[in-house]
């Protein structure tokens, strides 16, 4: 059995070479409970001929880190092994590494992408020498395997995907990105920060040194008003939550979001109460149809008008329901799904109402196939998304998507990986790059103008990781 090393050489698998390679981690570490050859011989158990020194390393980590809840000393060396392994595998002159980050050219269209801001590297190559020698590498090994793998993994910059900075680099880069010209302090923050003193927060990690340093992430004030099944449209730059209510009271109460003050505002109350309604904007005009009050389902619909904030009453609909969804389409608003108990007991609604504003007539359209209660609704390309719900005439949950153009037509598409309701859905508009290649760090988001649409979505019911790089 060989390994390959990572000039490409081939030697045999020795035992105590693995071992004498752990052991040299081992430093300051309890040896009464810390046993290198341990680790060498699961290590052994897991290998195959051709295995490269990368993955043993990798596979060295990851066995002690699983011993950890033996003796927490056990979290040190694998992060000891994995920073040594990452220190095999990048440069180690951090001048050398911003550059290398600014001339990263995306393979995808050849276009020259800089991970690094002009200025940043400006200032890193006008005082390299100094900023070369502050640094100290072998603070990396002060970090336990999970912090160390969750920088690796989300905060140090990447190239073709693989890791290009050390834990070192990136805090100097987020010195360098904060202080600019002023190399003292910049040397005085990369030290407190290297040494633990404190650290700054994610985006600054993420973003300092970078083409848009955005070093600190916004924070939105609460609603004034906790409450559920409410709707929420978003109209000339503005969220707005309408109605629902709080557990014990049918609310009227609307407020409105404005994102560039980070408040919330009462605007106009609703004439009546509602909850589990729907909500969609057309023309610069807010429609809410159908809900549920005091134990029954309605088919109401009122209109709210931002210029005169005011709230109009208009023509019920064809059909009681609640619990729906509703979507904009080219001129025409649609009313799709929910449930009533119209036959004594809750079932499905497939009916499907089409509002046109300019006629002010409502009419019906080619039926849903099958039930969507709570679902996930967005537009996308002329088309509606209807994503998973309940189904009360199944009784359970389902996972299913309908799609709907413009010519009258549902068709079934791929099934979502979980069946759960109370889903929320929009249209992101994204670069390519971040659908072609995921690592963080990349920015092809900066250079590409070429942009996707993908249809996202969030369950009210189940939290998802969120995390920026991926």
């Amino acid at each position: 059995m060989h390994v390959i090393k990572r000039d490409g050489r081939q030697e045999r698998v020795m035992f105590d070479k693995i071992t004498s390679r752990i052991q040299k981690l081992c430093y300051g570490l309890n040896m009464d409970f810390v046993d290198p050859a341990q680790i060498t011989m699961k290590v052994i158990q897991g290998l195959y001929s051709g295995v490269t020194t990368v993955e043993l390393d990798t596979l060295a980590a990851e066995t002690a880190a699983t011993l950890t809840t033996k003796h927490p000393d056990y979290a040190i060396l694998a992060a000891r092994i994995a920073v040594s392994n990452l220190h095999k595998e990048t440069k180690k002159v951090f001048s050398d590494v911003m550059e290398d980050l600014y001339n990263y050219i995306n393979p995808h269209n050849g276009k020259h992408s800089p991970m690094v801001a002009q200025s940043t590297l400006d200032i890193v190559l006008a005082n390299k020498d100094r900023l070369n020698s502050a640094i100290i590498y072998d603070r990396d090994f002060s970090y336990n395997y999970f912090g160390f793998k969750t920088l690796e993994r989300s905060y140090l910059l990447k190239i073709n995907g693989k890791v290009a900075e050390r834990p070192q680099h990136m805090l100097m880069r987020v010195s360098v990105g904060i202080h600019e010209e002023d190399i003292d302090a910049a040397i005085e923050t990369y030290n407190l920060l290297s040494e633990r003193w404190f650290t700054h927060a994610s985006p600054t990690l993420f973003n300092a040194g970078t083409n848009r340093p955005q070093l600190s992430r916004s924070s939105p004030c609460s609603r004034s008003t906790p409450t559920c099944v409410c709707c929420v449209c978003v109209m000339a730059g503005y969220i707005y939550a309408v109605a629902g209510c709080d557990y014990h009271t049918d609310l009227n109460a609307m407020e409105c979001y404005d994102p560039a003050t980070y408040t919330w505002a009462y605007v106009a109350r609703l004439k009546r109460e509602v909850y589990a309604h729907a909500g969609a904007t057309l023309e610069g005009k807010l429609y809410i149809t159908c809900n549920h009050r005091e134990d029954y389902h309605l088919r109401e619909t009122d209109c709210y008008d931002p210029g005169s904030n005011t709230w109009h009453i208009l023509a019920d609909g064809h059909m009681r329901r609640a619990w729906h969804g509703m979507a904009t389409l080219l001129d025409k608003l649609y009313v799709i799904r929910g449930s009533n108990n119209d036959a004594g007991y809750r079932r499905d609604v497939h009916q499907v109402a089409c509002y046109s504003c300019t006629s002010g007539q409502c009419s019906s359209v080619y039926p849903l196939p099958a039930g969507h209660g709570e679902p996930g609704i967005a537009v996308l390309d002329n088309r509606i998304y209807m994503l998973s719900g309940c189904s009360h005439n199944r009784g359970s949950c389902m996972g299913y998507m309908h799609i709907y153009d413009e010519k009258d037509c549902w068709e079934e598409g791929p099934q979502l990986d979980n069946s759960i309701l109370g889903l929320a859905a929009c249209v992101l508009t994204l670069p390519h790059s971040l659908l072609l290649e995921p690592s963080h760090g990349t920015p092809d988001s900066q250079a590409n103008l070429d942009f996707a649409l993908e249809v996202m979505s969030v369950s009210d019911w189940e939290e998802f990781d969120n995390f920026i790089e991926d």
